[in-house]
């Protein structure tokens, strides 16, 4: 099980309209400029890059294309019917949405520049390696011994909806996520349990994968938990409690296209 402190971290937004959302990165999109001017992103840019906040949409374009905006007029622009986007730090958007796609930076004016899909591979490692070092400092691991029982409840209070829909928005992306709970957790012993994120994998993953999985959580949740100092994460790998946390969890609707369902 990893343990996080909520009160540490910053946030990755999911956002269901366009109205109430004003996000605006004027540095990125002078850099963006400045990049289709070279006609190509420098490789000694990515790094200061993932520390950038970028806006997003939550589905690839139709060609394929990871597009990241700097601000929401160019997102309005290249997507006005589209409200719901997310936007955070491109190290962990490029987490959630590069798999072997082309991205494209997007700057006001119509400006933009490609990433091609071998150089996006290029940067979704310097993303997974800064992640890295971020859960170093957020994360620690907890022991459970042998024979430990773990009680499982139900959130208490009722957990905000908003903390839900940011789950589904995080895990909807991830083939390897087949189900996600929020419950809390406590062994036999303790006096009070812990809020903890099950997540159900769609088959085996390595320590490394996990690990990655958690950190998807990380950012975003101290906006909705502001009853809860710790967060935990466990990787829900026996059918037993899967069964038990489905039983106590509210639930997290995934967004699947039809025929990928778990």
């Amino acid at each position: 099980m990893k343990t996080k402190n909520a009160g540490a971290l910053s946030g990755v937004a999911n956002c269901s309209g366009q109205a109430d959302c004003h996000g605006e990165n004027r540095s990125l999109d002078r850099k963006i400029c400045e990049y289709a001017r070279l006609g190509a992103v420098p490789h000694c840019c990515f790094a200061e890059l993932l520390e950038e906040t970028v806006i997003a949409p939550m589905q690839p374009g139709d060609d394929g294309v990871i597009d990241f905006f700097a601000t929401m007029a160019a997102f309005h622009a290249a997507n006005p019917e589209a409200a719901g986007h997310c936007h955070g730090k491109l190290a962990w958007l490029a987490e959630l949405f590069i798999k072997d796609n082309a991205v494209r930076l997007n700057a006001e004016g119509g400006l933009s520049v490609m990433i091609s899909a071998p150089e996006a591979a290029k940067l979704l490692i310097q993303a997974r390696n800064f992640l890295a070092e971020k859960s170093l400092c957020h994360s620690e691991e907890i022991e459970i011994d042998a024979g430990e029982q773990m009680l499982f409840s139900t959130p208490d209070p009722e957990l905000p909806p908003a903390f839900i829909e940011y789950l589904a928005t995080v895990f909807s992306p991830l083939a390897e996520v087949a189900a996600v709970y929020v419950f809390m957790a406590a062994t036999a012993a303790a006096e009070s349990g812990t809020l903890t994120i099950g997540i159900e994998p769609a088959g085996k993953i390595s320590p490394t994968e996990a690990d990655l999985l958690s950190l998807q959580i990380v950012e975003g949740v101290e906006r909705f938990l502001e009853e809860h100092e710790q967060l935990d994460f466990i990787l829900l790998d026996d059918p037993e409690l899967v069964e038990i946390a489905r039983s106590v969890s509210p639930p997290v609707h995934l967004q699947r296209p039809a025929g990928k369902r778990h």
